[in-house]
C-alpha cells in the first residue's frame, strides 16, 4: 500500500478554504485544518482512438463507492502505519468496475464535445494508496460544517467528495472506538 504525500500546505490549505464559496458570500472562519486519507486504487489507463493511437493516464477510485477521479503525478511513498481493512469495503474489482463505467459516461460526453471516439482500451490496477484531502472545519448557523480541497492539486471538492470523506471520518471514528 502506498501513501500519496500532500503537496499543499496546511497554511495553503487554510488560505484556499477560507475564501468565500461565491462572490456575495463572506470568508469562511475557519478553525481547524486536518488532512485526511481516502483509501483506494490507483488504475493506470489506457485510451485507444478511431485511428489507433494510444494514450495513457491514470485514475483513482475510492475503496467506499468506487468514485473515479483524475490524478496528476503522484509522489507516493510506502506506508509504515498499519490501516484497518475495513477502510476497504469495495474490493478492487467492484471498483474498477464502478470506475469502468463512470469513465465510459464521460469518455461519451467528450467524444460527442470533442468529436473524438475514444474508448478504453485497458484499465489495470497499479496499487492500494491513501489519497489525501485537507478539511476546513468552521462553524456555521451554530452548528459544525467542512469544506475539503484535494490535497495534491489544491481544488476545491464537491458534495460526492465530501460525502465520501464523511463516510472515511465516521468509519476512523468507529475504528477507534
Amino acid at each position: 500500500m502506498f501513501k500519496v504525500s500532500p503537496v499543499v500546505t496546511k497554511d495553503r490549505a487554510h488560505s484556499i478554504l477560507s475564501k468565500p464559496p461565491g462572490p456575495l458570500r463572506r470568508r469562511r472562519a475557519i478553525e481547524v485544518v486536518n488532512v485526511v486519507y481516502m483509501p483506494g486504487y490507483l488504475f493506470a489507463v489506457e485510451l485507444i482512438n478511431k485511428s489507433g493511437r494510444l494514450s495513457h493516464g491514470y485514475l483513482f477510485a475510492d475503496s467506499l463507492e468506487g468514485y473515479m477521479a483524475f490524478t496528476r503525478s503522484l509522489k507516493a511513498l510506502p506506508n509504515e502505519q498499519s490501516v484497518s481493512q475495513d477502510l476497504w469495503i469495495l474490493s478492487a474489482d467492484q471498483a474498477l468496475e464502478t470506475a469502468r463505467q463512470q469513465y465510459k459516461r464521460l469518455l461519451m460526453e467528450l467524444n460527442l464535445k470533442q468529436r473524438e471516439n475514444k474508448q478504453i482500451q485497458s484499465m489495470t490496477l497499479q496499487y492500494r494508496i491513501l489519497y489525501p484531502y485537507w478539511i476546513g472545519y468552521f462553524r456555521r448557523k451554530g452548528k459544525w460544517d467542512f469544506d475539503c480541497i484535494d490535497a495534491v492539486s489544491g481544488e476545491k471538492q464537491g458534495v460526492q467528495i465530501k460525502g465520501i470523506l464523511q463516510k472515511v471520518l465516521l468509519l476512523q471514528h468507529k475504528l477507534k472506538k
